[in-house]
C-alpha cells in the first residue's frame, strides 16, 4: 500500500461546537487535547487495517503515532539508521484526534 495512512476523525472546535458541552463554550486547545485524548482508543487502527500494510516478509516494526496535543503536527525530516522505511510513508501531518502509520524493516530492501 503506498501513499500516507491516517486513522481517525479529527478532533476540531468544529466537530466540538457540535456537541452539547461545547456548544456555547470557547474552546482552547487543552479542551481539543483532553477531547482527542478521550477518543483515542476509538481513533485506533484494526489490525486488520494494520497488517493490510506491511508488504512482504521479513522483521517488520509498525510505529504508530497519536495525536492528542490539541493542534495538527507535521513530519519535518527522517534520519534512518539502520534498515529502511517500509510502504507507507511518513505521514505529512496528523490531526488532533488522528493515529499516523507507517512501517520500518530492519532487514535488507
Amino acid at each position: 500500500m503506498a501513499g500516507r495512512v491516517v486513522f481517525g476523525v479529527p478532533v476540531t472546535n468544529e466537530a466540538l461546537k457540535l456537541t452539547a458541552k461545547y456548544a456555547d463554550k470557547e474552546i482552547s486547545q487543552l479542551d481539543r487535547a483532553t477531547e482527542a485524548l478521550n477518543k483515542k482508543d476509538e481513533a485506533l487502527p484494526s489490525i486488520e487495517e494494520m497488517e493490510k500494510l506491511i508488504p512482504g516478509q521479513g522483521p517488520t516494526t509498525i510505529c504508530m503515532l497519536y495525536n492528542a496535543t490539541g493542534a495538527p503536527i507535521y513530519f519535518v525530516t527522517d534520519k534512518n539508521w539502520h534498515g529502511y522505511l517500509k510502504s507507507p510513508k511518513f505521514p505529512e501531518k496528523i490531526e488532533n484526534g488522528q493515529w499516523g502509520v507507517f512501517s520500518h524493516s530492519s532487514g535488507e530492501n
